[in-house]
């Protein structure tokens, strides 16, 4: 069978399992959530002073 991808919080190794676990580790963080005109979709946005940008510590990975 096919593995399902999951979205994995590195510095953890936990699963984040709803956008309400992802908003609180990447909240921790700094990042700020906004959604725009598209109800379904959601942007984190990392903090003003943060150097890497286009870097989140959430990879997306595939499960068994």
């Amino acid at each position: 069978m096919g593995r399902n991808p999951v979205l994995v919080y590195l510095p953890t190794g936990e699963v984040v399992s709803s956008i309400v676990s992802l908003q609180g580790s990447l909240g921790n963080l700094g990042w700020e959530m906004s959604i725009g005109g598209d109800a379904e979709r959601l942007t984190l946005n990392p903090p003003p002073t943060n150097s890497t940008k286009n870097s989140s510590p959430c990879q997306k990975t595939s499960s068994s």
